[in-house]
């Protein structure tokens, strides 16, 4: 029954979304995806999930995330955006830019903050992802080295870009209209 209800309930957001995004960062979604079937998700706002845990949970426990140089996050989206069938199609990086840049932040910006405080209690950098891993298990008292090795062995998201956009071939224009969009994030982290 929940994934029932919760199916409804994403319906309903997912068109007063719509009518949002589309009045104040004149972009549209295009499809419907009803692509999670679970209480928990790996790209879940955090006040989602602060309704889901118990205070006690939410409180105590240490909360981080993973936070990747908005540069290569913003070219990653891009190219994410255009292999999936699902998604609109753009005509060049710039008219994505112009187009989803500003929400995608924004949408990023609501997995680390609930009322614009961060409430997270520490941030792994993409860039950095073994070292920063390491200083959490070290938190957390994690001993076990395997996970590390195993995460070295996966690619995510691997061969979308090819020789395609990368950070280097940003022009100053780019880089300004990425610099704003993304201000949260390299105001805090970069």
């Amino acid at each position: 029954i929940f994934e029932l209800l919760f199916l409804l309930k994403k319906f309903f957001h997912f068109y007063s979304k719509k009518i949002f995004i589309w009045i104040f960062f004149n972009t549209e979604n295009k499809v419907f995806k009803a692509k999670r079937r679970y209480k928990y998700d790996q790209h879940m706002e955090i006040a989602e999930l602060k309704k889901y845990l118990s205070n006690d949970v939410f409180k105590n426990y240490l909360k981080f995330a993973v936070v990747r140089n908005p540069y290569d996050q913003i070219i990653s989206d891009f190219y994410d955006q255009s292999y999936r069938p699902e998604h609109i199609k753009y005509k060049n990086f710039d008219e994505f830019l112009d187009k989803r840049a500003k929400y995608f932040f924004y949408k990023n910006k609501r997995k680390f903050t609930i009322d614009n405080k961060i409430m997270l209690d520490d941030v792994i950098k993409y860039e950095s992802l073994e070292f920063d891993l390491k200083r959490i298990f070290r938190k957390l008292k994690i001993k076990d080295k395997t996970i590390i090795k195993n995460l070295k062995k996966i690619k995510a998201h691997g061969g979308l870009r090819k020789k395609g956009m990368n950070k280097k071939k940003l022009n100053i224009k780019q880089k300004k209209k990425i610099r704003t969009a993304a201000k949260f994030f390299f105001k805090n982290y970069y």
